[in-house]
């Protein structure tokens, strides 16, 4: 690449210490999980607000759009401005969309904050390389999987957390907990969280157009951003739908749909073990198995539903959300594994490209199941799975022959 600078102070550290990579996590976690406390309340939310049924899924999509947003936008800048000052400043952001969400009254005004809460949420993609630029070297996959799991963590746990508080305060208390988390959590990064000031001198409209550049200069980035924007719309899919089976199929309560929720948390710390893999060179064969899985448990919960089979529901929810983290720990190493100069850039490309397909996935969860029920939705998401099963499958080996001519081309000169 043109523009690699890889005189970074904080890469010369030796030792992290591993509570400072769980705090980075849990704020990391803290942040993300604000994208995910409106889906299981999507109900509660539109019927509160007069927003129709079959609109029902923007209320998810709306944050999400405001995510990608400041993909483009906020996690760029992280290769330009101090990270512990652009953090803690979107941290503020995030507080005030909060007090606007609780208090709207109207869906034109929950829109606004919405947005608004996903753009400075995006902050956590600031978060995550800056763990890359602490761990350089051989610990550097572990590190990211490490604070990937409890992101991951966080996000699986929103969503019966948001469930399990709405029943005591109706749907804003989750987010009044969340503004309290997130000042806390504020304060604490305000006093621990050590400096790094990047080494690019760019201007912000520059740092934006080279985004471009980036992109074109990265062909592997470029192609695990798309995979994982269909796995995302595909998992988007899958749980806009959960709750709404859970709610018709088998008649649970917000109470029983929240318990429902954590079987998914254990999925989310199969991220270490992802990162293990890609350091031996199986990334490829554990993305191609981990799509097919996800495919496979979302169309057999078509057999659960009918047969009214709650703990296979749950064991293949179990089995789609530690496939999707999979799939997703391995992209994330991925869009890291750049120069630390355009690390942050890297990583707006790849998390903008990754959640445009989750806010589609979400307006079309919540469209499908409307008119086609599980059924309708679970071939949605498994087509796009396959799809990315696929593409995998085809460069996998392409990469193949490309090595085997290699070698032949090798031993003939030899």
């Amino acid at each position: 690449m043109a523009e690699r600078h890889d005189s970074d102070p904080l890469s010369k550290q030796d030792r992290v210490p591993h509570w400072l990579l769980l705090i980075l996590g849990a704020v990391a976690g803290c942040l993300i999980a604000n994208l995910y406390y409106a889906q299981p309340l999507v109900i509660a939310i539109s019927r509160n607000l007069s927003i129709a049924p079959q609109l029902a899924g923007s209320i998810v999509s709306l944050t999400q759009i405001g995510y990608g947003c400041g993909m483009v936008l906020v996690v760029p800048l992280s290769d330009l401005i101090e990270n512990k000052r652009l953090v803690l400043s979107a941290m503020t952001g995030v507080l005030a969309a909060l007090v606007l969400l609780v208090t709207a009254a109207t869906p034109a005004l929950f829109a606004a904050a919405a947005v608004l809460l996903g753009l400075c949420c995006s902050a956590a993609q600031v978060i995550i390389p800056f763990v890359a630029h602490l761990v350089e070297g051989p610990r550097q996959g572990r590190a990211v999987a490490t604070t990937m799991a409890i992101v991951l963590g966080a996000v699986t746990l929103a969503r019966p957390a948001a469930l399990l508080l709405s029943d005591f305060g109706g749907w804003r208390a989750i987010f009044i907990a969340s503004a309290v988390l997130v000042f806390c959590l504020g304060l604490v990064l305000l006093v621990l969280m050590p400096r790094r000031e990047p080494v690019g001198r760019n201007g912000a409209v520059q740092n934006l157009i080279s985004l471009g550049t980036v992109f074109r200069a990265e062909p592997i980035l470029r192609r695990r951003a798309l995979y994982q924007a269909c796995m995302f719309g595909a998992f988007n899919i899958y749980w806009v739908a959960v709750p709404m089976a859970l709610s018709r199929s088998f008649d649970l309560s917000s109470q029983g749909i929240a318990a429902f929720a954590l079987v998914g948390a254990a999925g989310a710390f199969v991220a270490p073990f992802a990162a293990r893999l890609a350091e031996a060179g199986r990334m490829a064969s554990g993305t191609l198995v981990a799509c097919l899985l996800f495919a496979a448990a979302f169309l057999l919960s078509n057999i659960a539903i009918g047969a009214h089979a709650l703990f296979a529901f749950g064991f293949l929810a179990l089995v789609a959300d530690a496939a999707f983290h999979t799939s997703q720990t391995f992209g994330r190493l991925v869009a890291l594994d750049v120069s630390p100069a355009v690390r942050g850039r890297a990583n707006s490309l790849y998390m903008t490209i990754l959640f445009s397909g989750g806010a589609v996935g979400s307006l079309v969860g919540g469209f499908s199941f409307d008119r086609a029920g599980w059924l309708g939705a679970s071939i949605i998401g498994a087509t796009l799975a396959s799809f990315v099963a696929l593409l995998t499958w085809v460069e996998r080996n392409a990469v193949r022959a490309k090595q085997a001519d290699c070698a032949e081309r090798t031993s003939v000169e030899g």
